[in-house]
């Protein structure tokens, strides 16, 4: 399947849950917090502008530089160059809401910064899933996708993950 999992890729950085919280804040005066949350679930709050405050900016900043150092062969270097975007997703509790089963129109790269979430990954269709292989993801380990790859996001406990397209 068209994913790398690396154990640990970023074991430096860190973010701040007060960055989160500042960030949250903004885009709400904004209108541009997203939730995702049903009547039996905690939310999902998905923080999409370019606004990075404090820890959220530095790992970043930190990231896109330690991609270079520490490159794959599966993924290709005008996707590296090109990372511009650093989306924030935060669950306060296991079970909450993701987008669930998807594909991604582009490459993205998932940094796990707090708490363990597990994505199911699979080579299947829209209407039907393939062979499903498990992913944990523990702070520092990254995952990257290739688009079209569909992939299940599993919230496990309260979590901070950083999406990088």
């Amino acid at each position: 399947m068209p994913y790398v999992v690396t154990k640990n890729h970023f074991p430096e950085h860190y973010v701040d849950w007060a960055d989160v919280m500042t960030k949250t804040a903004a885009e709400f005066e904004f209108g541009a917090t997203k939730v995702l949350y049903d009547e039996k679930t905690l939310p999902t709050l998905v923080l999409h502008t370019e606004f990075r405050p404090g820890t959220l900016n530095t790992a970043f900043e930190n990231i896109k530089k330690q991609i270079f150092q520490s490159h794959h062969n599966d993924i290709s270097n005008e996707w590296l160059y090109n990372i511009n975007v650093m989306h924030v997703y935060y669950s306060i509790g296991n079970r909450a809401v993701t987008f669930g089963r998807h594909q991604d129109c582009e490459d993205v790269m998932i940094v796990q910064s707090y708490g363990t979430i597990e994505y199911l990954m699979d080579d299947g269709t829209p209407f039907e899933k393939g062979d499903v292989e498990s992913v944990k993801l523990e702070p520092g380990d990254s995952l990257w996708i290739k688009e079209g790859t569909w992939h299940d996001p599993i919230v496990t406990e309260p979590r901070i993950t950083l999406s990088l397209s």
